[in-house]
């Protein structure tokens, strides 16, 4: 399914289901609230949703109303934000989640465990879109070990084949009416022991789930190898994230316009430079240590100058795969020109080149000066499948 951030025509909410001791964990305190970087490992998942425009409520569901962790969390939670106390099992919990959203009810609800920390929008938006159209989604993945069945002895009965079975993983989603009428008529056993929401709507409402091959790094934080699992994976992530942003303009105007759109998108820093100063921007280039985010605004003959130093640069490899460019224009441009360019560029450099394209209004603000909508552009761009094109160019 094509992934998409256009507005959607349904409303999404979210459950997180963190009511559990963590007895595997053996910590002393539940894992959910055993920290992970500089946060709580719940918070991880809840900062996602919070952050993504189109989810509507996020339901946390903590232990009991008396847990201590309860206040302490609430530092962490924004507007959207409620908590809920859990029940004794896993359902029971879920189910305390979905009647908090009875009084606004969404027409899709996510149900993600506050202990699978690495979550994406992009896996968000599939798994929700899958789920208003079929009235159920599940994640999956491939299962890495082959799976046994022992007969009452404990001998070996039978083994299932691994390549016909898969694990599943979260996020989950629903169509609201669904899920509940499902949590309505399930038995007591199935609120004691079970553990499948996807199980449930099939039993109870016919609805079979679309099952979605879902990224490797949807596993959950069981025990304690999976938190410094989750430490490294954190580590990695933080040391190659986007954390700087190089803006070439011909003009100090153009640059300052840009700045001002761009200071609402996560980044330690910048550098401003323009056409007159080719000496900074050579250094700009090669001493990236970093995923470089680069920032254009010019017209033709200023781009193909940048495209020719960037394709000169031979001083220092690019860290990154990924070379995204603004490109803000005070004239019109052969935008089939630009694609030979960045071709060319992306073919010397093995680089996954992104070009996004938009007209000035005037000398100074360019078309794309809603904040909202140049991340919401930028975040479309960097997640394109660069396998399929190198060199992408998309007019705004």
């Amino acid at each position: 399914m094509r992934y998409s951030r256009d507005r959607m025509n349904f409303t999404v909410a979210v459950v997180l289901p963190a009511a559990g001791c963590g007895a595997r964990m053996d910590l002393g305190t539940p894992k959910q609230f055993a920290y992970l970087g500089n946060k709580p490992l719940l918070c991880h998942a809840l900062d996602v949703f919070q952050k993504i425009s189109w989810v509507k409520g996020v339901v946390v569901v903590l232990p009991g109303p008396t847990h201590p962790n309860r206040k302490f969390l609430s530092r962490w939670g924004g507007a959207k934000v409620i908590y809920v106390a859990g029940g004794v099992t896993r359902h029971s919990s879920i189910r305390n989640g979905l009647k908090a959203l009875s009084s606004s009810p969404p027409d899709v609800v996510i149900i993600h465990d506050g202990v699978r920390p690495f979550i994406d929008e992009r896996t968000v938006n599939e798994c929700a879109t899958t789920a208003w159209i079929h009235g159920a989604c599940g994640m999956t993945r491939p299962l890495v070990s082959t799976v046994l069945v022992p007969d009452e002895e404990q001998f070996l009965s039978r083994s299932l084949d691994r390549s016909s079975h898969v694990s599943s993983e979260m996020p989950q989603a629903f169509r609201y009416d669904v899920i509940c009428e499902a949590y309505e008529r399930c038995s007591e056993h199935d609120l004691e022991y079970g553990t499948e929401c996807l199980h449930l709507v099939l039993k109870y409402c016919k609805v079979k789930a679309k099952l979605i091959a879902g990224p490797e790094t949807l596993w959950k934080v069981t025990y304690k190898k999976d938190l410094y699992a989750a430490k490294y994976v954190l580590q990695e992530q933080s040391a190659s994230r986007v954390n700087k942003i190089n803006i070439w303009a011909e003009s100090v105007a153009a640059a300052t316009a840009i700045r001002q759109c761009v200071s609402v998108i996560e980044v330690d820093g910048y550098c401003v430079t323009h056409s007159e100063l080719w000496e900074k921007i050579d250094v700009t280039i090669t001493n990236q240590l970093i995923m470089p985010v680069v920032m254009v605004t010019g017209k033709g003959d200023f781009t193909q100058s940048v495209m020719n130093l960037l394709k000169r640069s031979d001083q220092q490899p690019f860290v990154s795969q990924i070379l995204l460019i603004l490109l803000v224009c005070f004239s019109s441009l052969d935008v089939f020109e630009i694609q030979k360019w960045i071709s060319d560029v992306a073919t010397s450099k093995s680089l996954s080149i992104r070009v996004i394209i938009s007209q000035c209004q005037n000398a100074i603000q360019p078309i794309i000066e809603n904040e909202e909508k140049l991340v919401r552009v930028v975040k479309d761009v960097l997640s394109l499948d660069g396998n399929v094109l190198s060199a992408q160019i998309l007019v705004a």
